[in-house]
């Protein structure tokens, strides 16, 4: 069986295949593996990646090649040079369309995976930032001052008022325990200091570990501490008691500020974080 066609017809197709063969679109249109404009266009404005239906024609074209090849065995002229020849043609041209289908179908296939990977990923959502504490050290801002003295007491403190301020203090200095300082407005605290006192020779050690554990709690602050200098960096006792007044990272929401300060108070340096409410 001749599937349709004379000798006439195979003949033709055969060398339809055969000048086909020079014209096999996925080696030719496809951009090699590596290729500069493997992800961005050539000076000719071709990228890798353009179409599936190169390899997908060469693949059809293949297909023929090998119906015509198989059919032409049935041709009553099959024994002749010239059949011979045009049924190797044929073959050939399987070959040569099948490798290049291949060829065009890893060559996209790889730029698929390339463009998907060179997409911008979506960051994951930030994790929310804290609010403005409603407490420090259990001593509540909607706290009156009988509730606060009594909590002070049990915590082992003493309590003493001073006009509008409420100081809580530890009966021995602690550089873990602070001393907490409550400022009044209208009976209610509308600002609450702790009070760090520690050794002269871990002062700047003290507070890196409260400007890192704040930042920990409520992330990158709005105000960044300024540098310190090269004394303060030396010894942050001996800088603060000539003078020198560092400023530290401050956090704002709108509802409060808090703010790490270092100071110079009497003899000693003190560790200052200040939380300040404000009415939204």
């Amino acid at each position: 069986m001749a599937f349709g066609f004379g000798t006439v017809g195979w003949k033709r197709l055969g060398w339809l295949l055969v000048v086909s063969q020079a014209s096999a679109c996925s080696f030719i249109f496809e951009p090699a593996p590596g290729s500069a404009n493997e992800l961005r266009p050539d000076g000719k404005g071709r990228r890798c990646g353009r179409s599936f239906w190169y390899p997908l024609g060469d693949a059809s074209v293949a297909t023929t090649a090998a119906t015509w090849a198989a059919g032409s065995n049935d041709d009553p002229d099959t024994q002749s040079n010239r059949s011979q020849r045009l049924r190797i043609a044929g073959w050939v041209g399987v070959g040569v369309f099948g490798a290049s289908a291949i060829y065009g179908f890893v060559v996209e296939g790889r730029c698929a995976l390339l463009r998907k990977e060179s997409e911008p990923k979506a960051k994951p959502p930030a994790a929310a930032r804290p609010s403005f504490p409603g407490s420090v050290f259990g001593f509540g801002f909607r706290m009156r001052e009988p509730e606060l003295s009594q909590l002070c007491r049990s915590k082992g403190g003493q309590w003493t008022m001073e006009g509008a301020t409420g100081s809580c203090q530890r009966t021995r200095e602690s550089s873990v325990t602070p001393e907490v300082r409550i400022r009044f407005d209208l009976g209610v605290p509308s600002e609450i200091r702790t009070r760090y006192f520690g050794a002269a020779q871990t002062s700047n050690r003290d507070y890196q570990a409260l400007a890192s554990g704040l930042r920990k709690l409520y992330g990158p602050p709005q105000v960044e501490a300024s540098a310190l200098t090269a004394e303060c960096q030396s010894s942050l006792v001996q800088c603060l008691e000539s003078g020198t007044r560092p400023t530290g990272p401050v956090w704002h929401w709108p509802g409060g500020t808090i703010e790490l300060s270092p100071h110079w108070e009497g003899t000693r340096t003190v560790l200052d974080i200040r939380y300040a409410r404000e009415e939204m």
